[in-house]
Formats: C-alpha cells, sequence, structure tokens
C-alpha cells in the first residue's frame, strides 16, 4: 500500500513506526507537512543517516 520509500506518521501510532531495512546504509529524513501534504518549510527537514548490519554480522 502506498509507497514504501514514504512513511506517514499522520496516522496512530504517532510516535514510532517499524520498517524492513536490506542490510547497507540508509538515510530517513522527517519533514513535516499540512492537512493537503504539502511541505512546510518550518521545522526544516531533518535527516539522519545509518548503518542497517547483515544478520550475524
Amino acid at each position: 500500500m502506498g509507497q514504501p520509500q514514504f512513511v506517514h506518521m499522520g496516522a496512530p501510532p504517532f510516535a514510532e513506526r517499524e520498517i524492513e531495512l536490506t542490510p547497507g546504509v540508509h538515510t530517513i529524513t522527517a519533514v513535516t507537512g499540512d492537512n493537503t501534504h504539502a511541505k512546510l518549510s518550518v521545522p526544516p527537514p531533518v535527516s539522519v543517516t545509518f548503518l542497517v548490519q547483515p544478520p550475524g554480522a
């Protein structure tokens, strides 16, 4: 359902999501939007980059 590269936080549960990621480097960016899904400039988007290790690594 939807696009897997987008995680919508406007529906319960609001505080967290569990997503499956393949091993490797991933970047997640949090972007706020209004009720029409237009991107807001305040607060600015925030990104975090992290490494998912393969099982048993």
